[in-house]
């Protein structure tokens, strides 16, 4: 009886262990895409406007925002490579559903993209009316 309760309590323990360390990675690479396609957005500022860290951090926080309302978490991005691309950092509180030393070995999530510009010089207007 002792020795069956000790096993359930064995293979709670893993089983609670194999679902925090998936849930672990799908949240990282859920947060992943988000700061890919954030990077891909604050680096799409680079071709319009000569950008700074304080506009690009502005661009990749809005569509962190809009885009990743799971968790807490915090976005930081800068200009990198002289001025061609943007570097987007995200780091998250982790969601666990066991206190088990998975759960208990991971503080943040964090994950980092970096988006490059190609091609000719900045855009200084912009027309939307084909005639204009």
């Amino acid at each position: 009886m002792l020795f069956a309760i000790g096993l359930m309590l064995v293979a709670a323990f893993i089983v609670g262990g194999i679902v925090d360390y998936m849930s672990l990675s799908n949240q990282r690479q859920q947060l992943q895409g988000v700061a890919d396609r954030a990077a891909i957005a604050a680096a799409q500022e680079l071709v319009v406007f000569k950008g700074s860290d304080g506009r690009v951090t502005s661009v990749a926080e809005s569509f962190v925002d809009a885009n990743y309302t799971t968790r807490v978490h915090v976005t930081k991005a800068k200009v990198v490579d002289d001025g061609k691309a943007v570097q987007v950092t995200i780091s998250a509180e982790p969601q666990t559903y066991f206190p088990g030393p998975i759960a208990q070995g991971v503080k943040e999530i964090k994950v980092d993209a970096t988006a490059e510009v190609h091609g000719g010089g900045y855009v200084c207007m912009i027309g939307l009316d084909q005639a204009a």
